[in-house]
């Protein structure tokens, strides 16, 4: 399903998936970050499609969704995919997210960005600040947790409040240093902070990279969960190519193996507050980045807008980062990997729908 308008004449207050009224179901007062707000409910008249604004902080989806397209695929509006593999000391070490890291350290070592902010490093207000590469390293190691205040929106869309603790908390202390914030975080909190009122709520900030990182909120696919479901499977998950539904799963991996399980197997491995959420591979960021399978050290990434584009393109340049194409010297190569990826990422995504579907 698209989620852009059905026409450009929409009012602000009709509904963006068959064009009707909404109407106004319930209004909610928060204490946001030290700011009171009003979250508005709001409801379809005909198809009872529902959405959920803040006025006063957050933008409406009538103004965001347009410009991403988020359903244009089941993986959101890409211009292409790629597998890339990290050349930078130190990050290259790390287990995981090598690409991602270098990345942020290339955007801020080329003064596209004055700070890097991770959301949600673990279950606190505080934010997880970096400013040179030793803290962004230091920052990289720590896995990022799940943020516990989200609210659901437009189409299982979640805005994610704590991000916007943080990010009140990080400009407060910062007083107007640092003023270019690259953030890095899940799928709701880029939705969260595309949709964030920044001249309102932190006047004289902007931002000025929004990097995604895959969400495996439905299926955790580290620590004990990822134990757990690697021995339900008998392979990695994130060797997964494809799932098929009937009254039970069916995951499929890269290697041809089929493995059946039912929804109580795996149900225990969701996130409560990703239960709603049908977004995975972050749809609002610049550019989106992850371990998908493949080869060892090579990672996925979904280039979404110019901004990211040319960051990735630059970086390539520079000698930060390498495609896999360079290396297996082949254009034939690329296109193979990125119908595998879009695959892969595409399996993720409906079980995520799916399971969510069921367990509501």
């Amino acid at each position: 399903m698209s989620m852009g308008r059905p026409d450009d004449s929409l009012e602000p207050d009709s509904c963006m998936r068959c064009g009707h009224r909404m109407s106004v179901v319930e209004e909610t007062p928060l204490d946001v970050a030290g700011q009171d707000v009003v979250l508005v409910r709001e409801r379809c008249t005909n198809c009872e499609w529902e959405a959920i604004s803040a006025p006063s902080i957050l933008r409406s989806d009538h103004d965001l969704l347009p410009a991403f397209e988020p359903g244009k695929t089941p993986i959101g509006r890409y211009s292409r995919v790629v597998t890339a593999l990290s050349r930078e000391p130190g990050f290259r070490d790390l287990a995981s997210d090598q690409v991602a890291g270098t990345l942020l350290w290339y955007a801020l070592g080329t003064d596209r960005a004055d700070v890097v902010i991770k959301a949600h490093q673990g279950y606190h207000d505080e934010p997880a600040v970096a400013l040179t590469k030793e803290e962004l390293f230091d920052t990289w190691q720590a896995p990022p947790g799940r943020g516990h205040r989200t609210v659901t929106t437009t189409d299982a869309l979640r805005v994610n409040l704590q991000t916007v603790d943080q990010l009140r908390r990080f400009a407060e202390t910062d007083k107007g240093a640092h003023p270019r914030i690259a953030l890095v975080g899940r799928p709701c909190q880029l939705y969260t902070v595309r949709k964030l009122r920044w001249d309102e709520f932190l006047p004289g900030y902007e931002l000025a990279l929004g990097l995604g990182m895959f969400c495996f909120g439905n299926f955790a696919t580290a620590h004990y969960a990822g134990r757990e479901l690697t021995r339900i499977l008998g392979f990695d998950p994130s060797q997964i190519v494809s799932v098929r539904y009937g009254d039970d799963f069916e995951f499929l991996s890269n290697s041809g193996q089929m493995k059946r399980a039912r929804l109580s197997d795996v149900a225990g491995f969701v996130s409560p507050n990703c239960l709603q959420c049908t977004d995975f591979s972050a749809s609002f960021s610049d550019l989106s980045v992850g371990r998908v399978g493949g080869e060892l050290g090579f990672e996925a990434v979904v280039l979404r807008t110019p901004r990211g584009e040319e960051l990735f393109e630059a970086a390539v340049r520079d000698g930060c980062v390498v495609t896999s194409e360079a290396v297996y010297d082949g254009r034939g190569h690329m296109e193979d990997e990125e119908a595998r990826i879009v695959r892969l990422l595409t399996a993720m995504v409906e079980l995520k729908k799916e399971i969510t579907r069921r367990i509501h």
